[in-house]
């Protein structure tokens, strides 16, 4: 797991009917060998509950080590 805490990263939003919130992103990479989708959506579901967060993102992508 690598852990980008420190970006300068900022989340923007409009909430209905309020004026734009602003929110510190952190980004955490991590690599794994076989993809369980199951287990990184039970995950997300459950990290947006614990944080009260909307929507958590959790993006896969393949690699091709060179």
């Amino acid at each position: 797991v690598t852990a980008y805490t420190r970006a300068p990263a900022e989340g923007v939003w409009t909430p209905s009917r309020a004026p734009a919130a602003r929110e510190d992103v952190f980004i955490l990479e991590v690599m794994v060998g076989r993809l369980n989708r199951r287990w990184w959506r039970a995950l997300r579901r459950d990290l947006e509950q614990r944080l009260a967060q909307d929507e958590i993102v959790i993006r896969a992508l393949p690699l091709i080590a060179l």
